[in-house]
C-alpha cells in the first residue's frame, strides 16, 4: 500500500483562492476498506438539513466513560445524544486511519499551501487538526449556501474534502467555488477588504460573485482549499440524491479542517477568537449606530489584519 500522498504542482491552483484537486488520491485497497468500514447512519448526527456528520476524533479517541461523565456534569445533552462511540473492528480501522493516514494527508496539503500560510501566520510548522468528520448526505440534502469559514475561525488554515463513494451516475453535486464579480469593480486591496468584511455569507450571489468552477463529485478525489477571507464556496441546490438506490447514505466525504493555535487570532486581528466572532457576526454594514466597532474603518484592528492577510496571500 503506497499512501505517500504526493500532490504535484499541476494539482495546485491559485484563483479564485488557493486550492488543490487530486484524483485517485488514495490507494485502491485503502479506499475499499474505507467503504467496507463506513459506519451505519445511526452513528451520524445532523449538521444542516440533509447533511450528517460523525465526529471521528470523538468516536475513536475519547474515553467513553470519562467523556460521558464530563457531558453529564456539563449537562451537555447535545453531545450525549448525537456523538457516539465506534466499537470493535470498525473502531480499530478508523482509529488507525485517524492516527496514521490523516496526519500524512494534512502534511501533504500543508506543503502545497506553505508559502501563503507562512506569509499570513509567520510560522513554518505543520498545522494541527481542528476537527475530522465523516460526512454523508441523505434524500433531504438540497445544497449548502455560499459561505467562508474565515469569519468564525480565522485561525483555520485549510479545509479538506475527500470524496469517497461512487456518485457519478447519481450526478451528485460537487463543491462550487466563487470569484468576486467583475461588477464589483474591485481594483485595490482596500476595496477587497471591504467586500470580505461585508459579505461573510451570501444568499444571493448575483452581482456579488461569479461561479468560477464546480469541483465535481468524483470517487477518490481530494479537494482542499485555503481558508482565506474570500474563500467563497458552497453546494448548488440539487434533487439528485432522491434518485439513488440508498437515499440515506450518499455523497460520502471525509472532511477535516486544519488550524494554528487560537492565540494567533489576537496577534493578527487584535481580539481573542470569541470577541472576533462576535464582532464579525454582529456587524451590520447598514447600521452606522451599531454598538460594536465599525469594521470598515481603516484603523480598525480586524480591518487592518484582513487587509494585511489579503495582501500577503494574493500579492496585491
Amino acid at each position: 500500500m503506497k499512501n505517500n500522498y504526493e500532490i504535484k504542482k499541476s494539482n495546485y491552483f491559485e484563483k479564485p483562492f488557493p486550492y488543490i484537486v487530486k484524483d485517485n488520491f488514495l490507494d485502491a485497497s485503502l479506499l475499499n476498506d474505507i467503504n467496507k468500514n463506513w459506519p451505519e447512519d445511526n452513528y451520524f448526527f445532523d449538521e444542516i438539513e440533509g447533511i450528517r456528520l460523525l465526529d471521528l476524533g470523538y468516536s475513536v479517541k475519547r474515553n467513553r466513560i470519562i467523556s460521558t461523565l464530563k457531558q453529564l456534569l456539563k449537562r451537555d445533552l447535545y453531545s450525549l445524544k448525537n456523538r457516539k462511540f465506534l466499537w470493535g473492528k470498525n473502531k480499530s480501522f478508523w482509529l488507525n486511519f485517524f492516527d496514521n493516514e490523516i496526519p500524512k494527508i494534512n502534511e501533504a496539503i500543508y506543503y502545497c499551501f506553505q508559502e501563503s500560510l507562512s506569509a499570513k501566520f509567520g510560522v513554518n510548522t505543520i498545522p494541527e487538526l481542528a476537527m475530522v468528520n465523516l460526512m454523508q448526505s441523505n434524500k433531504n440534502f438540497n445544497g449548502h449556501g455560499i459561505h467562508t469559514h474565515h469569519y468564525h475561525n480565522p485561525n483555520w488554515t485549510f479545509t479538506m474534502l475527500l470524496y469517497i463513494d461512487d456518485q457519478e451516475e447519481a450526478n451528485a453535486p460537487g463543491t462550487d467555488i466563487y470569484s468576486i464579480s467583475e461588477k464589483q469593480n474591485i481594483s485595490n486591496v482596500d476595496e477587497l477588504t471591504n467586500f470580505a468584511l461585508k459579505n461573510r455569507i451570501i444568499t444571493n450571489p448575483e452581482g456579488l460573485l461569479s461561479k468560477k468552477k464546480t469541483i465535481e463529485f468524483r470517487k477518490n478525489r481530494l479537494f482542499a482549499f485555503m481558508d482565506t477571507p474570500i474563500s467563497y464556496h458552497g453546494v448548488t441546490e440539487s434533487k439528485a440524491l432522491n434518485n439513488t438506490p440508498n437515499k440515506e447514505q450518499n455523497r460520502k466525504i471525509i472532511r477535516f479542517h486544519a488550524k494554528y493555535d487560537k492565540s494567533y487570532v489576537k496577534k493578527l486581528y487584535g481580539f481573542d477568537i470569541d470577541r472576533y466572532l462576535t464582532l464579525r457576526t454582529q456587524f451590520d454594514v447598514n447600521n452606522n449606530d451599531h454598538q460594536n466597532q465599525n469594521l470598515l474603518e481603516p484603523e480598525n484592528l480586524i480591518y487592518k489584519g484582513i487587509k494585511k492577510e489579503l495582501k500577503s496571500i494574493f500579492k496585491i
